[in-house]
Parts: C-alpha cells; sequence; structure tokens
C-alpha cells in the first residue's frame, strides 16, 4: 500500500508539475499581442493601417479601394489603442447589395480592441468616439438593389428616378382585377441606426389619386430604402441631397461638404 501511494503522489507531482509548465508557456490573452502592438506604434504603423484596411474589407464586397490614414496620440494612448482619428475612405464598395461610388468616415478619438483587430481581423471599439461620414450613391445603384428586393416589395419593375431635391417611385401592382401603374414622389430622410427611407408625398395608379393611407403601405412594403448598419461603427446620418442621378448622405460634420458636391454636380448638369 506505501508503494502505491507514493507512486500516486508521484503521478500527481508530475502533472501539476506539467500543468506549470503549460501555463507558463502560454501568454496570457491580455498580453498576447504585446510584441506587435508595440512595433506597430513605436516603428511603423503601416502593419496597422493595413490591419485596418483588411478589417474593413470584412464589411464590404469586392470594393475598388480601400484606405486608411491615421491621426496619432501620445505613445502611451495609442498602446493601449486610443488615437486622435482615423480616416477611412472607399471607392466602388458593395454594402448589403447596395454599390456604393465613395465613402469617406472619419473617427474622432476612438479606442481599438487591438485583440479583436489582431486575433480575429476585426474591426472593434473599445471606445468609438464621434464617427461623421459622407456616402455618395448613384440612381443606378439604387435600382439595382431594388431589382434585388423586388419580390419583397410585392412590385413588379420597380424604378428609382432621381429628381433634383425629391425621387420619384414607380412600378406595377397586382389590383383586383388587373395590373396597375404606381407612381409616387417623395424624399429620402435619415433615419437611426445608419437607415435610409423614403417618405412618399403623393401617390397615383394609373391616372388616379388614392387615399393617404395607401402612402403609408408603399411607405412600409420599401423601407427602408437602404441600411449602413454593416460597418462596426454607428454611423449618424444627418441630410440628404439629391441630384438628378446621385444622392449625397452625410453626418453633420460633413453636411457642408456633402452641399458643395451636390451644388456642383448640378451646375455641371446644366452645363
Amino acid at each position: 500500500m506505501t508503494l502505491t501511494g507514493d507512486w500516486f503522489e508521484l503521478l500527481i507531482g508530475m502533472l501539476f508539475g506539467t500543468l506549470v509548465l503549460l501555463l507558463a508557456a502560454t501568454p496570457a490573452p491580455a498580453g498576447q499581442f504585446d510584441k506587435e502592438i508595440h512595433e506597430m506604434v513605436f516603428r511603423d504603423d503601416t502593419l496597422f493601417r493595413e490591419k485596418l484596411r483588411s478589417a474593413m474589407e470584412r464589411y464590404v464586397d469586392n470594393p475598388e479601394s480601400v484606405s486608411v490614414s491615421l491621426t496619432p496620440h501620445d505613445k502611451g494612448k495609442m498602446l493601449a489603442g486610443h488615437f486622435k482619428e482615423i480616416r477611412i475612405e472607399m471607392k466602388e464598395a458593395l454594402v448589403k447589395n447596395l454599390l456604393i461610388e465613395k465613402a469617406i468616415i472619419h473617427l474622432y478619438d476612438p479606442v481599438v480592441d487591438y485583440e479583436a483587430l489582431l486575433a480575429r481581423r476585426k474591426f472593434r471599439f473599445k471606445h468609438q468616439g464621434r464617427a461623421e461620414c459622407l456616402l455618395v450613391v448613384q440612381e443606378k445603384a439604387l435600382n439595382d438593389l431594388f431589382h434585388i428586393k423586388r419580390k419583397k416589395l410585392k412590385v413588379r419593375n420597380p424604378r428609382i428616378d432621381f429628381r433634383r431635391g425629391h425621387i420619384r417611385f414607380s412600378g406595377s401592382i397586382r389590383t383586383l382585377f388587373c395590373n396597375q401603374k404606381v407612381r409616387v414622389a417623395g424624399v429620402l430622410v435619415p433615419k437611426p441606426g445608419g437607415q435610409v427611407h423614403f417618405h412618399p408625398r403623393w401617390l397615383n395608379i394609373g391616372i388616379l389619386p388614392i387615399p393617404r393611407f395607401i402612402l403609408r403601405t408603399v411607405a412600409r412594403r420599401v423601407n427602408p430604402i437602404a441600411t449602413f448598419d454593416a460597418f462596426s461603427f454607428d454611423l449618424s446620418l444627418g441630410a440628404i441631397e439629391t441630384t438628378d442621378d446621385r444622392i449625397y448622405i452625410s453626418s453633420a460634420g460633413f453636411h457642408e461638404e456633402a452641399l458643395l458636391l451636390a451644388k456642383s454636380h448640378k451646375a455641371s448638369s446644366v452645363d
């Protein structure tokens, strides 16, 4: 019995020692990327920008280009993931079946989750800070999206036509005896959660106007027109400018630039 007990104690000791060695050899998750983070902060931010760019490509399909630039904080704050500003620009990026011609996103005072970025290639924040954006979408892109959503809309041949200051939605709906042409005019408005909604102002079926409650029914079917919640951060959309072939969706910080772009586009169209 004594020999058996000695062997048992020896076995337990060996197992405990092995466990201690394994734990000592495995770095704590919190410090797992310390060396890589230190390299990015103190030597070259190229790797960090490339990691961010790669992470952004998880949220969009086949972008023509994605670029990232930084305004650093002091080194101590950057080691904790805190930056003064991160600027992201994308061109021809497909987001939830909607092709965005151009997207500019500025993040002010974000705190990046390094572990999510380096371990899982995900753009996550411990603190997002303030996000400002400008999104440019062409009329054709919105019609392509409507073509994909046409069964859900229960409207045949749905189409959006941009006008200066408003849009028109048309299609055919099934009435009691036949298909009827529907024409709806209205405006696009930003909503919380990165959504864009269509607010109809009048609607005709054939040549006859119909009651306003039908407008609300149409709005329920088509809304949201577009959603920009695929990104890993909240975009506070504030205004939408409409030209004859593009919409400029902006938050407060980009509203003036959106107005200038829309105005210059209208001027060039007149020329």
